[in-house]
């Protein structure tokens, strides 16, 4: 397994040096994240290599519209998350790590060491992705209106 995702990350990290990404999420100036499209984007599957270049804001944990997995090709983070009852927890992923979610999964990603390259795949967009505040769920429009901070974070994020 090791050799075929040696593999696959030396393809995916020349498509990174032979083009621009396709979306930056926090700025050019500070960028949080790049994204190159590896397919078409459609509304059944998408196939992104991302490279996070900063942890998430501190504050509600973020869930996303589709089922999701990523494959960890370089780096690794510690993915915050909170279960029944509002226990927060955490794990490590490393790379080699699959890392499967559903649309409701709520997570951070906080950085343990420099940047994080991952495989990211998604399914169909099967509801809105937002915050889970303590107040209760808040669509992202909602929750980025109201912090204009965490906005220039995410800016281009929907």
């Amino acid at each position: 397994m090791k050799f075929i995702r040696e593999r696959l990350k030396r393809r995916l990290q020349r498509i990174a040096e032979r083009r621009s990404p396709d979306v930056v999420i926090g700025g050019k100036e500070n960028p949080y994240l790049c994204r190159w499209h590896l397919i078409p984007r459609n509304r059944y599957l998408n196939a992104y290599l991302h490279c996070i270049l900063r942890s998430d804001p501190t504050g509600p944990l973020h869930d996303h519209p589709w089922v999701s997995a990523s494959l960890l090709l370089n780096g690794n983070y510690r993915e915050h998350t909170i279960a029944a009852g509002g226990c927060h927890g955490y794990r490590v992923f490393e790379e080699g790590a699959w890392v499967l979610r559903n649309p409701r999964y709520a997570h951070r990603i906080e950085l343990v060491e420099g940047e994080c390259w991952s495989l990211f795949l998604t399914g169909p967009r099967v509801r809105e992705w937002g915050f889970h505040c303590p107040s209760g769920w808040q669509p992202w429009q909602d929750y980025l209106g109201k912090n204009s901070q965490i906005k220039a974070f995410t800016e281009e994020a929907g």
